[in-house]
């Protein structure tokens, strides 16, 4: 595991010095999550229940031992309307802007990656564009490389409003998993140290954690 040297989407975006720079970034912010919705499934994270449903009972847990800032009546109203399913594709868990690292001014790495899994897809969306959600240009710029899917103001409002009030505000991180995939080796390390990065090359197939 190593550390590298970048900033975040969130400090790049603050430095840029027009909106053309700046939409230039979120389209290749957009183009960099949909290749990894469209990556196939590693099924060492494959649960037998669907995704939501085992966040729902995640927060359950949090609001019982207080370790989130969600209530219980958010709680139940994100249990009483849940959006209809999607095909559940591999999901970073926390697709903000501040989790989006920068190396020589083109190549996007994940970091934070302890929540990543197999997951709705919507939620990596809805978190991605939070930033910019008003802002109809910078959508648009994030469109533009994310073509695969476009949430409602319904799905984002669930998601980013909704379920992402749950996140849990401490972490344990136990699990040190290795794969391999295409001659390359996928380490993924659930660990404090913030180093931990996924690089995913939005130029070629492939992909790995330092």
């Amino acid at each position: 595991m190593s550390c590298e040297n970048g900033i975040s989407l969130t400090t790049a975006l603050n430095k840029a010095s027009s909106s053309s720079e700046k939409k230039k970034l979120i389209r290749n912010f957009g183009r960099f999550l949909q290749h990894l919705h469209e990556e196939k499934t590693f099924e060492v994270f494959r649960e037998d229940r669907d995704w939501l449903e085992i966040q729902l009972e995640k927060a359950q847990q949090y609001v019982e031992n207080e370790q989130t800032e969600g209530s219980v009546k958010l709680l139940n109203q994100l249990k009483v309307n849940r959006p209809k399913p999607v095909q559940q594709t591999m999901i970073h868990g926390d697709c903000t802007t501040d989790n989006i690292l920068i190396i020589n001014e083109k190549d996007f790495l994940f970091i934070d990656v302890a929540g990543m899994t197999i997951g709705d897809p919507r939620y990596d969306e809805s978190l991605a564009i939070r930033t910019f959600i008003h802002n109809q240009e910078y959508l648009q710029a994030f469109y533009e490389g994310y073509n695969r899917y476009r949430v409602s103001e319904k799905e984002f409002k669930y998601f980013d409003e909704g379920l992402y009030e749950f996140k849990i505000l401490y972490f344990f991180f136990l699990v040190r998993i290795t794969i391999f995939y295409k001659n390359y080796v996928l380490k993924i390390y659930n660990g404090e140290a913030a180093c931990s990065l996924l690089f995913f090359s939005f130029m070629h197939s492939w992909f790995y954690i330092f």
